[in-house]
């Protein structure tokens, strides 16, 4: 565990030379970044970025804000709530057709109504018994004026009434409960997927940072070979001019170098959409140009517990603590089934004062009193087994839910193998390639100085450029795949092996 980490550096991307000499003479004439001067984007800068300024963060966060709101919403529903309605005023007036007895006859009478009305409704789930505690009051004043004209009347209502009700369900869920609970599940489960989306989200940067760097270290290969082209052609050229090869050389020298020079064109514009791609994956403006900045190293990190990685996983996975989220819900919704379709118990209680008269001190000074208390037993005998088959789909969901978690466990358990043996696949791709890098320049070297004694053909040095292209190139994708394995670990497992600790802390 206290191994001290192997560490070879393949090198640092050269800046371009246009670029090289533009920042130059930026640093010899103004001190400080100059308008238009490339930024340097190294690999935890631009994740950074990504967190501040991409849309896929804004979108990670606009979910989890809004799921979590939505819940916390809903535990609010379950505490306290108070309601204030009123009506100040109502107004009416119409023409009604009444029949008149004195007359025997139906005639019209104009109806004017006006009323003012108010309420006050307070609401108290009881988490600790299922119940709810309510309260309501309310005052009414309404004038009413009807009656042939002439002759109409004027009539004044005046009403109030407060009554407080316990409605307490009797030997059933606490149905005020299960609701708290699976709505705090919901918030977990948003949080759990906020940092699966963000781990998600670092590896997606990692991997576009890696890829860009890839092409334009191909890139990079691809002007060397360029060069070296030039150079085998120039000598081809001397060579034939000194009457030493068929012109027949010459002219495959000729072909080889355009050959070499499109190949550079396509991985130029290969490395030129990478660059676009990743600077909208990371929120990068648009007007300002960027270079990448920083070494791509093969740090060999021992990891002796095999076991480490799958224990953080079964931990931290999003996809295990959504399959334990989801037995809970399925076991709660097995209680809810449970509960509608035995046998009901429910206490109704309430107590209140409420009176009528033509003034509100009327009102006040005689109160009426009510009272309610009523036991409402609810006994199912028969539905055609609807009550069996709905307990019995429940069950099966919960089962179900139960044996989906034992497959994402196998599952995790499964790739995280998978990942540890790529891990091992690509240290050895690494060690094997950097020898072959080394033998294929020497090989390359010699090449060139028996082509220039006439020792061999061009062909000769031909196949020995293409050898040491094709190893810088595997050695290049050997050393980005390890790195992308590491990365892929971390986030497969919320655990960075370099420093034995969990990378939930570094997620914001």
């Amino acid at each position: 565990m206290n191994e001290k980490p192997q560490t070879k550096k393949l090198g640092r991307l050269p800046p371009r030379p246009a670029v090289f000499w533009g920042a130059l003479l930026a640093l010899l004439v103004v001190p400080g970044l100059e308008a238009g001067e490339a930024r340097r984007l190294s690999l935890d800068e631009s994740i950074r970025l990504a967190f501040q300024s991409s849309r896929a963060a804004s979108g990670i966060r606009a979910r989890y804000e809004t799921t979590k709101s939505q819940a916390e919403a809903g535990i609010a529903r379950l505490e306290t709530t108070v309601n204030l309605r009123g009506t100040a005023p109502s107004y009416s007036e119409s023409l009604v057709s009444q029949f008149n007895p004195i007359s025997q006859r139906f005639e019209y009478y104009q109806t004017k109504q006006k009323t003012i009305e108010g309420g006050l409704s307070i609401d108290r789930p009881l988490a600790s018994t299922g119940g709810t505690l309510s309260f309501f009051g309310g005052v009414v004043a309404r004038d009413q004026t009807s009656g042939a004209e002439g002759s109409s009347g004027t009539t004044r209502d005046r009403y109030g009434s407060a009554v407080l009700e316990l409605r307490q369900p009797l030997f059933s869920v606490n149905r005020v409960r299960i609701e708290w609970e699976k709505l705090n599940i919901t918030i977990d489960r948003a949080e759990a997927d906020r940092r699966g989306q963000l781990a998600a989200l670092v590896y997606e940067v990692t991997a576009a940072w890696f890829g860009l760097f890839q092409l334009e270290r191909e890139r990079d290969i691809a002007e060397e070979q360029v060069r070296q082209s030039e150079e085998s052609r120039e000598t081809a050229n001397n060579k034939f001019h000194a009457g030493l090869i068929p012109e027949v050389e010459v002219l495959q020298s000729e072909s080889d170098l355009a050959a070499s020079r499109s190949d550079l064109v396509a991985r130029e514009g290969a490395a030129e959409r990478a660059k676009n791609s990743f600077r909208h994956l990371v929120g990068f403006p648009d007007d300002e140009p960027f270079e990448l900045e920083g070494t791509v190293e093969y740090k060999k990190i021992p990891i002796p517990d095999p076991r480490r990685p799958e224990r953080m996983a079964l931990e931290h996975r999003t996809e295990i603590q959504s399959a334990r989220y989801a037995i809970r819900i399925r076991e709660h919704e097995r209680e809810l089934v449970h509960a509608a379709t035995g046998l009901k118990l429910d206490l109704d209680l309430s107590y209140g004062y409420s009176n009528h008269d033509e003034s509100f001190r009327g009102v006040i000074e005689n109160p009426g009193r009510s009272r309610v208390a009523a036991l409402t037993l609810s006994i199912p005998l028969y539905d055609g087994g609807a009550s069996r088959l709905e307990r019995l789909a429940a069950e099966i969901q919960v089962q179900d839910a139960i044996l989906e978690e034992a497959d994402v466990k196998r599952r995790i358990r499964e790739e995280v193998a998978n990942l540890l043996s790529r891990i091992r696949t690509a240290e050895s791709r690494i060690e094997v390639l950097e020898k072959s890098v080394a033998v294929a320049q020497k090989s390359y070297d010699i090449s060139v100085e028996r082509f220039k004694s006439g020792i061999i053909t061009r062909n000769d040095l031909f196949l020995s450029q293409q050898r040491l292209t094709s190893a810088k190139t595997s050695a290049l994708g050997a050393l980005i795949e390890y790195r992308l394995s590491m990365a892929d670990l971390r986030k497969s497992t919320f655990w960075d092996p370099e420093t034995d600790r969990d990378t939930l802390q570094s997620l914001p």
